[in-house]
């Protein structure tokens, strides 16, 4: 609890003949700003698909050694994304409270030569922080 975690397992592919530009992309689900909030959502390129990188995954954030990675990501609104590219979402979340939080959704919003499409995928993202002194028995533990 009131740390914040990054999410970037989620991977976008365009697979059609043309560029696609991202005008959003969000976690769905019930989840509440006073429970945890989505503070940052940028995409990183990753190449003609399947594309090539690390993908950053789950972790708190921000973690150490991710400034270079960090610096390529860009805002997801208004990115490109070229025909046969793959991109990584990128989800920074602030975890205000103790609990099980879990969006089983992401979607993007995106245009295609300016007509717009909504893609909406059953890959999401659970969160479970733990009490703070479950938290730090956790750091004690190294953990």
């Amino acid at each position: 609890m009131g740390q914040r975690v990054v999410f970037g397992a989620a991977t976008i592919v365009n697979q059609g003949h043309s560029s696609a530009t991202i005008k959003s992309a969000r976690l769905v689900g019930d989840i509440v700003p006073s429970i945890a909030d989505i503070t940052a959502i940028r995409v990183v390129a990753l190449g003609k698909a399947p594309g090539t990188g690390d993908l950053l995954g789950a972790s708190r954030w921000p973690a150490r050694g991710w400034s270079q990675w960090w610096q390529r990501a860009a805002p997801v609104e208004g990115a490109e994304l070229a025909a046969g590219d793959a991109a990584e979402l990128v989800f920074v979340v602030a975890v205000k409270k103790t609990g099980d939080w879990i969006w089983p959704q992401t979607a993007v919003d995106y245009e295609v030569n300016g007509q717009p499409y909504t893609a909406i995928t059953d890959f999401g993202f659970q969160i479970f922080p733990p009490a703070p002194a479950e938290c730090r028995q956790l750091n004690a533990d190294g953990n």
